[in-house]
């Protein structure tokens, strides 16, 4: 059974990612709201949602993740390209 988040819920409420389901790959549980607070909670732990207009919030975290960092470039300017570096979490 799939956990629901209630909007009054905490925003790190969420149960732990190895709860995750196979199939569908990575869904953890539904519900909740996209406050900002909740959204940094969720990102933190490899979380994030995906919904569609009308439908209750899907928050997934699959297995294998792939986390993006930031590569240090020593030239902050404005001409200066974002880059990333791949990892996993």
């Amino acid at each position: 059974m799939i956990p629901w988040l209630k909007p009054t819920d905490p925003p790190d409420a969420f149960p732990p990612v190895s709860r995750a389901l196979t199939d569908p790959d990575g869904l953890l549980c539904v519900g909740g709201d996209l406050r900002p607070e909740r959204l940094l909670a969720a990102y933190r732990r490899g979380i994030f949602p995906w919904y569609s207009e009308g439908q209750p919030i899907l928050w997934w975290s699959p297995d294998p993740r792939m986390v993006l960092f930031p590569a240090s470039s020593g030239s902050r300017g404005a001409s200066a390209r974002p880059c990333a570096t791949a990892g996993s979490a």
